[in-house]
């Protein structure tokens, strides 16, 4: 386009507009603050779990039983089971898969504020996403096994650490997806 008077000059026409792709001035990948904010919100769900008191123990005997944290639950099934049954170890590692996986959400949310390619990163948050729903899913089929309480005590509005444990999953899903999309 040329915007000389001469012969053969073009002028812009009125009412038409040209936009460019949402990109970075460089043209190259940006930050994705939603995704960050969805990964940051999911893995600080699974670090609160782990020391907020939210898994009832023992509501099933008659005298009723207490609440116990994410750590709590953890030191308890270290100390009540040292024959160390394989349902015992697989909660164990399901409260450590949140806790961890939560801490490594946080790392990835914040990685998708830099303005790189996120695909990697929305995979690993992916397979951690999918670790904390099997974790979630182990919680509520083994509640009365391991915690000596119903699942419908698990579920319970007072208890906020399973809460906490599916948001971490669910939430870090829809942020992996997020960053798995740009």
């Amino acid at each position: 386009m040329t915007y000389g008077g001469g012969r053969g000059a073009s002028t812009p026409q009125h009412g038409t507009t040209t936009y460019a792709p949402a990109r970075s001035h460089s043209g190259g990948p940006r930050a994705d603050p939603i995704a960050a904010i969805l990964l940051l919100i999911a893995g600080f769900c699974g670090l609160i779990q782990y020391a907020v008191a939210g898994f009832p123990i023992g509501h099933s005997q008659p005298v009723g039983g207490s609440v116990l944290s994410g750590k709590q639950l953890l030191a308890t099934l270290s100390v009540y089971t040292r024959d160390a049954t394989a349902t015992a170890n697989v909660t164990r590692i399901a409260i450590l898969v949140t806790a961890v996986g939560g801490g490594a959400l946080v790392v990835l949310g914040l990685c998708c504020l830099l303005p790189v390619n996120h695909r990697p990163f929305g995979t690993v948050a992916l397979i951690i996403s999918l670790a904390s729903i099997a974790a979630v899913v182990w919680m509520l089929a083994q509640a009365e096994q391991v915690l000596g309480s119903p699942m419908s005590s698990l579920l319970s509005l007072d208890n906020p650490g399973w809460y906490l444990m599916a948001a971490t999953a669910v939430v870090g899903l829809f942020g992996a997806v997020r960053a798995l999309g740009n």
